[in-house]
């Protein structure tokens, strides 16, 4: 299955106003008269038409093409619905389609009755009137929607930058507040290279990085850091989050920042994770602690025990570390995780199928073959 986003970025450039006409009128200026002698006022109507057919055909075409490739924005996935609706302003890109929609009906139906009038035409003069007052009258259609096509363009260099997403594959979603390691934990398991530094909000938009498990790929997004705060007051970044853990999550990595130089204090973050746990549903909730590297043990334990007594992690919500040092107990994190994909979610409903169509029996040796049951 084709990535979501490639919709986004197949979409062609929407010419201005004035490009849209240079190009029409290049193409109608490049006509030339029928060479057939005969009647004057049959070669006139000839080239008129020919010109006329070129002008309007050159837009109608570029105007259809706009409306037709751009995605209907009641069937796309609605991670990317929400995504839209988060950095774009929907019903502009409603109203623009629209508006372009309707003009492209209008000048094909205006240069029907023009060709039409022109046809009935026996004066070579009024003949050439006909076309040039069909010229102005489409031009001035086209200056009128002149912003409409400013917003589309606008619209498609924001889609096109939208993230990758595969719904056919598996999606884990790492979370939690800023500065937590979230960016350093999906540098570690994935393709993904996100900037990693130490201060706060430095992951800015969705990061898509890839897991090669077997035969199939796990998708892991990292995502912005969210604030324990009621969701009115949240930014466009933290939006994006919410929109990734909303759609996405498979399986959600909560992590949590107990060294002395985390961004929110543990109160914070176990609201936080409260909040997660209630309002977005997960397929498997994953708890890491982080910088263990720079904790005391004792401390790492005794946040350990804090979580259990709030009921925040327990046997359907473990909890891991995470190290930038210590690989082994990283390597314990993605031994669980792998198990978790390759036990519960490629043999649910969600996916079964799906990988039924893209699993290559040639990549998988013989006793796997055998015994993997869809």
């Amino acid at each position: 299955m084709d990535k979501l986003d490639d919709i986004w970025k197949n979409l062609n450039r929407v010419h201005t106003a004035q490009e849209l006409l240079d190009i029409a009128f290049s193409k109608s200026m490049k006509i030339k008269p029928p060479k057939s002698r005969g009647d004057p006022i049959r070669r006139s109507k000839e080239h008129e038409i020919n010109r006329i057919n070129t002008f309007t055909s050159s837009i109608y075409d570029r105007l259809s093409d706009i409306v037709e490739n751009f995605p209907s924005l009641n069937q796309i996935h609605p991670f990317y619905f929400e995504l839209m609706d988060i950095l774009a302003d929907l019903d502009a890109i409603r109203l623009s389609l629209g508006r372009v929609d309707g003009v492209k009906e209008t000048i094909r139906n205006l240069s029907y009755d023009i060709l039409e009038e022109l046809q009935n035409t026996e004066n070579r003069m009024k003949i050439k009137s006909h076309r040039k007052s069909l010229f102005g009258r489409i031009s001035s259609m086209i200056y009128q929607i002149g912003d409409a096509l400013i917003e589309l363009e606008n619209a498609r260099k924001l889609l096109s930058t939208l993230p990758n997403y595969n719904p056919a594959l598996p999606c884990v979603v790492v979370c939690g507040v800023p500065n937590v390691g979230k960016s350093s934990f999906i540098n570690f398991a994935t393709s993904g290279k996100p900037e990693i530094a130490s201060y706060p909000f430095t992951t800015k938009k969705l990061i898509f990085g890839h897991r090669n498990m077997k035969f199939f790929q796990i998708q892991f997004v990292d995502t912005p850091g969210l604030l324990d705060r009621p969701i009115e007051d949240r930014n466009i970044v933290e939006l994006q989050a919410l929109a990734a853990l909303k759609h996405l999550a498979d399986v959600m990595i909560y992590m949590v920042d107990i060294s002395e130089n985390a961004s929110s204090t543990l109160e914070e973050q176990f609201n936080l994770l409260r909040d997660i746990y209630e309002y977005y549903s997960a397929s498997k909730f994953i708890v890491v602690i982080s910088k263990t590297d720079l904790i005391s043990r004792l401390k790492v334990l005794s946040i350990q025990r804090k979580l259990e007594e709030l009921n925040l992690v327990n046997e359907d919500k473990p909890l891991y570390e995470f190290s930038s040092k210590d690989h082994k107990v990283n390597d314990n994190l993605l031994t669980y995780l792998d198990d978790v994909i390759m036990n519960d979610l490629i043999r649910s409903p969600k996916f079964k199928s799906s990988l039924y169509f893209e699993i290559d029996p040639d990549l998988l040796p013989e006793d796997e073959i055998e015994g993997f049951n869809y």
